[in-house]
């Protein structure tokens, strides 16, 4: 089986339960759509073990790709304002944990893991069920192409790693399906509802952009899947199994714990 979750950061624990839940296997395979880091509670320990298995695939996020940036401009000169800039990004976005974490690892280990970190691609094909899947973090400018080779190259790097709205939000129908991670369902889904409702009020060809939007957690919409559940926001963490597109959901264990004790109290 070929499952897909993003956004981790740093959840290892709901990672690990989500792996218990689709009893992942030396069989299956894992396609994780970036952010494995910043923010939770271990995202020096989720990146090493993901780095280990070999039937887990990363793509590129942003989180890793501001990360990069910071050890590329500490390279250089550690003392300029661009490794500065580079830092408070990164620091801004939650990467102080990750990097207090990463620097207790041993200098071979640190060097491995950026080295691992630089060749990580920043997208994905999978062609299942007839249908032609292209997995990457953020999601894809919405240009007008068939065909998905020629797609791609138009695409930058801010495009894969960092759009939004400009994609989220786009009406433009691709030939193929997207599934993507980075914006939270929980940021977006009532710019759907909204935007799905002028569609409907204003346009009388217009095709209704929402396919199946379950609350905080998944988003299927106008060939586009967003799997981004937030859980490191007290939400879900999210995989799809693409051979069968059935979803599971792990929620955030310190919202299990709030839940558990409320209901006891």
């Amino acid at each position: 089986m070929i499952y897909i979750m993003s956004d981790i950061h740093g959840c290892f624990n709901e990672l690990k339960k989500m792996l218990e839940l689709i009893q992942f296997s030396k069989k299956d395979e894992l396609y994780i759509l970036g952010d494995i880091i910043d923010r939770g509670k271990a995202p020096i320990e989720t990146l090493l073990y993901v780095k280990k298995q070999k039937n887990m695939h990363m793509i590129l996020g942003n989180h890793e790709y501001m990360m990069l940036s910071y050890f590329r401009e500490k390279e250089y000169d550690g003392k300029s304002r661009y490794c500065k800039i580079a830092k408070d990004l990164w620091y801004q976005n939650g990467g102080e944990i990750t990097h207090r974490q990463f620097s207790e690892l041993d200098e071979k280990t640190r060097n491995e893991v950026l080295e691992w970190l630089r060749n990580l691609p920043l997208y994905s094909i999978k062609e299942m069920n007839g249908i032609t899947n292209l997995m990457t973090h953020a999601g894809v400018y919405p240009y007008q192409e068939d065909n998905i080779k020629a797609f791609l190259k138009q695409q930058t790097i801010d495009d894969l790693i960092w759009i939004r709205d400009d994609f989220i939000q786009s009406s433009v129908k691709l030939p193929f399906r997207v599934i993507f991670g980075h914006t939270p369902v929980a940021s977006f889904q009532s710019k759907l509802i909204m935007f799905d409702n002028i569609g409907k009020s204003f346009s009388k060809t217009y095709e209704p952009l929402i396919e199946k939007l379950e609350e905080n957690k998944i988003a299927y919409f106008n060939n586009k899947i967003g799997i981004d559940g937030g859980c490191v926001f007290g939400y879900y963490l999210t995989c799809i199994c693409l051979n069968n597109d059935k979803e599971y959901f792990v929620l955030n264990e310190e919202t299990e714990k709030l839940m558990n004790t409320t209901l006891e109290a």
